[in-house]
């Protein structure tokens, strides 16, 4: 079976909240990491998300 899990951050500490994920789920297939990252033009304010699809 195929799960998801989202990890989301607003500020450049996304890379060790995405470790720390990746780190639990080390148990587990990761199948696929895909990522986006949103500028918001107003405030400056850039939202960093990965989708990471893995195997339970």
């Amino acid at each position: 079976m195929i799960q998801t899990r989202v990890v989301s951050e607003n500020s450049k500490q996304f890379q060790d909240t995405l470790n720390k994920a990746l780190n639990e789920l080390s148990n587990h297939e990761i199948v696929d990491v895909k990522f986006a990252v949103n500028n918001e033009p107003v405030t400056d304010m850039e939202t960093f998300t990965a989708l990471i699809l893995y195997k339970s």
